[in-house]
């Protein structure tokens, strides 16, 4: 017979436990563009699942590419400006893994699935 520290787990606690480690994970990163190159990466669960980050850009443009597990899900991204008031792209990754923006201003990323799950990662290089 095992013994528990704090008694047997049930599966509402291990479910909570899980659940508060992929939320920790899931948090939003934000980058200085400075950083040349840099890279964000994280995986979806499956349809509806989502991620975020942001970059923030000087007057330099920005050139962002994005691998995914293409053929085995569906994964979008959308674009906002710095508040989220104005959608600057929201499209399907299949259409174009290549962004290009130019700054100044944070912008905020969410990748999201349609269907399917997996990893993903975005390569975020300034253009000289």
């Amino acid at each position: 017979m095992k013994k528990y520290l704090f008694g047997r787990p049930n599966r509402a606690t291990v479910f909570a436990v899980a659940v508060s480690v992929i939320t920790v994970f899931s948090f939003a990163h934000i980058l200085y563009a400075g950083e040349n190159p840099c890279s964000f990466s994280g995986y979806l669960w499956g349809t509806g699942a989502r991620s975020s980050f942001e970059v923030f850009s000087d007057t330099e443009a920005l050139q962002i590419v994005f691998t995914w597990p293409s053929g085995t899900s569906d994964i979008w991204v959308k674009a906002t400006d710095n508040g989220a008031k104005e959608v600057l792209i929201d499209r399907s990754l299949s259409e174009g893994d290549l962004l290009t923006l130019t700054g100044p201003g944070i912008f905020h990323f969410e990748i999201y699935s349609k269907w399917g799950g997996g990893c993903w990662k975005a390569t975020v290089k300034k253009i000289k």
